[in-house]
């Protein structure tokens, strides 16, 4: 609008006559001689070089302010609104060739008006070496900006390029506060690095856009209508992929524009440090680069990283190569897919299957110690229902079927597992026999044990369940083992009454279907009456002393403590639970697999565990504990 409005302005200028009374009062006036081929018309002011004419080739309005050199009228970035600091200084690459107000301190930087971008011509910046710049001119904030958010933005087409061989960047009075990596483009498609940072707190303040280069020789690139500045409605906020923290010399985080490291940084000797990242912020490793921000006279200042992963960062700080602590920025930014991120999605995938070993099945086995049964040649089984859980098929022994299931996960997480096995019976009166439900590497998932009544020939029924943690891809096998305290046969559907095995199996950790809140913590908590999960075992040896360590996984059990042999109590985090009377606790023995483990006393903030072998006896246990409940 504004430039037709100059348009407008300069035409009615030039048509006035020398006395600016006098008026040609006509509804159209033609400029430019009627024979073919002759010039465009051009309007030109009395002693100056400025002109306004129509190019008869392009059919467009073209201005010059030299008397020579024409460009399309409304071409560069004005229009979309804003302070932009570089309004002044060449934002569109427009002025003289190389452009002016853009300074490259290596490799070169050309005009490019074959392929420009917008207007008459772009710039080409083809950098030769690591750390090579391109910079703006260092212009001062406007007062207005102080207390805004601040926007940086320029278009680029880059088809040969490799993401993140140059990047985005923006420095505050000669200290960087943001940058973003750029990604390549195909074709002739242009795209447009994004920034938005919060602007200097301070008037004479300034602001410079760069480009840097991050290897040796990246592919050339070329750029146009660059914005550095405030108020322009055209930038929006992508969603936030970009993050950065200033970290002091003794690795305090004093500040980050969203909590992305987890508590301070850590110094495992001078020059280096370690930042954790938040749990879960990242799905994968992170692009990260880090600066220095103190300043050393007489030496050279480097930061630069040594590993990245989806969990931590650890880097190094040096001053003339020797590593030293010093002030520095880091920045990260996301690099899969789900950078863009929706607080609230909906979980529609509920995942549950169910199925039996018929009652054609029985296995039998005679042993002190825990194995696998017989396998049985003539045994049927089937599914029962099956919502998006994959194939599962009955483990196996040679083609012949054990008491057992294989499945692979589609997803990583807590799985549910029950198994009720049916008519257990023995061949000798009152003896002990124990079961078990364990993975394809032993590791326990549940137990049972019982003896056998009236002559062995009366069957017992038991129900075994609790949580796996599986890997999306990988199978997973689960089974049934059996032993006999007396070394005589205990046999898994002794009658063949009614089905051997009845299995269920669900994803524990899903909803069905319900909102779930992926960015927005603790939202799911006790309000809605969501049921939740607490979980830990211990892994090196069993607890004989209080409390019991250490505890893998624990999640909403803040410690396990022991008052006497096998009598424990499992402390729940104080906020996790709300109803003692919805939780419902499972045990496994995770080394010694003659112990039985009950719960009782349930309160919000406890539950009391008692371990016996199977004579009775409360014995020490390396347990885990699985509960859930409001």
């Amino acid at each position: 609008m504004k430039m037709y409005i100059i348009l407008i302005t300069l035409l009615f200028t030039t048509l006035l006559y020398a006395q600016s009374k006098n008026f040609i009062e006509t509804d159209e006036v033609v400029i430019g001689k009627p024979q073919s081929g002759a010039p465009a018309g051009e309007i030109r002011f009395r002693n100056t070089t400025q002109k306004v004419r129509g190019n008869k080739t392009t059919g467009k309005l073209e201005f010059t302010n030299d008397g020579s050199t024409f460009k399309e009228l409304g071409s560069g970035s004005g229009g979309a609104g804003g302070v932009n600091l570089l309004s002044a200084f060449n934002a569109d690459f427009e002025t003289s060739s190389p452009p002016a107000n853009w300074t490259s301190s290596g490799g070169t930087f050309v005009s490019d008006t074959a392929t420009e971008i917008f207007g008459t011509q772009s710039g080409v910046w083809d950098s030769s070496a690591s750390a090579q710049t391109l910079c703006s001119n260092a212009t001062t904030i406007e007062r207005g900006m102080i207390g805004q958010k601040c926007q940086a933005q320029i278009y680029y087409r880059w088809p040969s390029g490799v993401a993140n061989d140059i990047r985005m960047l923006v420095k505050d009075t000669a200290v960087e506060v943001a940058t973003v990596n750029l990604t390549p483009t195909t074709g002739d498609n242009v795209t447009s690095a994004i920034l938005v940072y919060d602007c200097p707190d301070t008037a004479t303040d300034t602001l410079q856009m760069c480009l840097e280069s991050t290897v040796v020789n990246p592919a050339a690139i070329t750029v146009d209508n660059a914005f550095l500045g405030s108020g322009n409605s055209m930038i929006t906020e992508k969603p936030q992929d970009v993050f950065s923290a200033k970290v002091s010399t003794t690795d305090v985080v004093s500040s980050e524009n969203v909590d992305f490291i987890s508590g301070n940084c850590t110094n495992g000797s001078t020059g280096f440090a370690t930042c954790t990242f938040t749990s879960n912020f990242f799905a994968s490793a992170p692009n990260c680069t880090c600066t220095i921000t103190q300043a050393a006279s007489g030496s050279d200042q480097t930061c630069n990283v040594d590993t990245v992963t989806a969990s931590s960062i650890i880097l190094n700080t040096r001053s003339s190569g020797a590593l030293t602590d010093r002030n520095f920025n880091l920045t990260c930014q996301k690099v899969e897919s789900s950078a863009n991120r929706s607080a609230v999605t909906l979980e529609t995938s509920g995942q549950s299957w169910s199925g039996f070993h018929d009652s054609t099945c029985s296995w039998s086995r005679t042993n002190v110690a825990y194995g696998d049964p017989t396998a049985d040649a003539t045994c049927a089984f089937t599914q029962r229902s099956n919502a998006g859980f994959g194939t599962v098929v009955s483990a196996d022994s040679a083609g012949n079927k054990l008491p057992g299931i294989v499945f692979t996960p589609n997803t990583s997480g807590k799985y549910f597992v029950s198994v009720i096995v049916n008519d257990i019976g023995c061949n000798a009166s009152n003896s002990e026999y124990a079961i078990q439900l364990v993975d394809g590497s032993g590791t326990v998932v549940s137990n049972a044990a019982g003896d056998c009544a009236g002559g062995g020939t009366e069957g017992s029924v038991w129900t075994m369940s609790g949580f796996y943690q599986a890997s999306a891809g990988s199978a997973v096998t689960l089974k049934i083992q059996s032993r006999h305290a007396g070394g005589v046969a205990i046999v898994l559907n002794k009658n063949g009454l009614e089905n051997a095995t009845n299995w269920t199996l669900f994803k524990a950790d899903q909803t069905f279907p319900a909102p779930v809140f992926t960015e927005l913590q603790n939202l799911i908590k006790a309000e809605n009456g969501a049921m939740k999960i607490a979980a830990a075992k211990l892994t090196a040896g069993v607890c004989s002393v209080s409390p019991c360590t250490p505890l893998l996984g624990a999640e909403g059990i803040t410690s396990i403590t022991r008052s006497s042999a096998g009598t424990y109590i499992v402390n729940f985090d104080g906020s996790y639970f709300s109803d003692a009377s919805s939780i419902i606790c499972t045990y496994s023995e995770q080394s010694n697999t003659n112990l039985i483990g009950t719960f009782n006393t349930y309160a919000v903030g406890t539950v009391n565990l008692l371990t016996k072998n199977l004579s009775g006896t409360a014995t020490d246990s390396a347990m885990g504990v699985y509960c859930i409940g409001k």
